[in-house]
């Protein structure tokens, strides 16, 4: 596979997250509005987030966000700080179906835009004089 049909993670890279934890890549699934990786880290915890195609990365961990319980950033192999999402911590046993990430982020696309539409129809309290 030459560089260009390379996609932006793959099986076997190696990424880490906001906590700066180290984790080995071993699934990559594509869905409609992310991706849902699943990795390993060095004390072969199994880890693993949804990173949509469209959302700025956190600088802080995020709870309770939008019906997800976190948003949070990792970096990729490339170096970029790329933002992603979870329903849950490392309590479950393992990620959900990937249609279900879709669907959720469909609804967090409508949720940000609806505050997006409140916070510009908000009338100011600046004045002038």
């Amino acid at each position: 596979m030459s560089d260009s049909e390379r996609g932006i993670v793959e099986v076997g890279d190696e990424m880490r997250n906001h906590y700066d934890v180290r984790y080995m890549v071993t699934s990559v699934e594509t869905g409609d509005l992310g991706l849902l990786v699943t990795g390993r880290t060095e004390e072969f915890e199994k880890v693993w987030a949804f990173f949509p195609y469209e959302l700025v990365a956190a600088e802080e961990k995020e709870y309770d966000w939008h019906g997800w319980a976190y948003k949070g950033h990792a970096t990729l192999p490339c170096g970029v700080v790329v933002g992603y999402v979870n329903f849950s911590g490392l309590r479950v046993p393992g990620p959900r179906p990937l249609v279900e990430y879709d669907a959720q982020f469909a609804k967090t696309i409508e949720a940000m835009k609806s505050e997006l539409g409140e916070m510009q129809s908000r009338p100011t309290d600046i004045r002038l004089d």
